[in-house]
């Protein structure tokens, strides 16, 4: 089963268990999932982690300056935090398609959140992440709930 396959399985329960229309009118098709732009991929491991019952939360750092405003959060912070199965984990995704790569604050943070106890993942494509998701996670923990 390919990824996409795995993450419109996994919607589909999700839309079938949480929306009573769905289960009369039928579930409606997404807009096509796909790992080629670093945004795209964003919304493939959010909904991916968001269908399988995991809390999860898209932070949007823009890295435009603004002197009135109070940077509230870490320079470097990962593009998505989530707790799987009790535990904090933080994915910063870099898009291979695009060529993206970490910066040095990233490093730091990675460092940072691996000493204090956290899982810090960096993702290239779809199926780099899925493949590190069932290592790092036991297989119950991909039923959704």
């Amino acid at each position: 089963m390919t990824w996409k396959e795995q993450l419109l399985k996994a919607r589909e329960k999700y839309m079938l268990a949480k929306y009573a229309g769905c289960r009369d009118f039928g579930v409606p098709f997404p807009k096509p999932y796909s790992d080629k732009t670093k945004n795209e991929l964003i919304r493939c491991v959010y909904d991916f982690l968001k269908f399988n019952g995991h809390q999860v939360n898209k932070i949007n750092p823009q890295g435009q300056c603004r002197l009135e405003k109070i940077q509230l959060a870490n320079e470097g912070t990962a593009n998505i935090h989530a707790v799987i199965s009790g535990k904090s984990v933080y994915i910063e995704v870099e898009c291979k398609a695009t060529c993206d790569r970490l910066r040095p604050e990233q490093l730091k943070e990675k460092l940072r959140i691996e000493t204090s106890g956290g899982l810090y993942i960096i993702v290239t494509n779809m199926e780099g992440f899925i493949n590190s998701y069932e290592q790092s996670f036991p297989i119950s923990t991909l039923q959704t709930k």
